[in-house]
């Protein structure tokens, strides 16, 4: 199963469940990689080294780019009225 990180408060990861984000999972910010940031694609992982999650960076790199290519389309669209 894959989530979004959607925020940080309270010591805790909110998690957002791909595919149905209704479904919110807190998780001990501990058990995230210390790079992990919001808008991350995370999934559970045995790192063995205490953190339960990784990022998965070819995915969220690929996700940010097509946010940014539609934000982009979207002002060229407003500009043009």
């Amino acid at each position: 199963m894959r989530y979004t990180i959607d925020r940080f408060e309270n010591g805790k990861a909110v998690l957002l469940e791909k595919g149905n984000e209704f479904n919110e999972k807190l998780i001990p910010i501990e058990r995230m990689p210390s790079h992990a940031k919001e808008g991350d694609l995370v999934e559970p992982a045995d790192l063995g080294h205490g953190k339960d999650y990784q990022v998965l960076e070819q995915e969220t790199a690929e996700r940010r780019k097509q946010a940014k290519e539609k934000l982009e389309k979207l002002k060229k669209k407003n500009k043009k009225k």
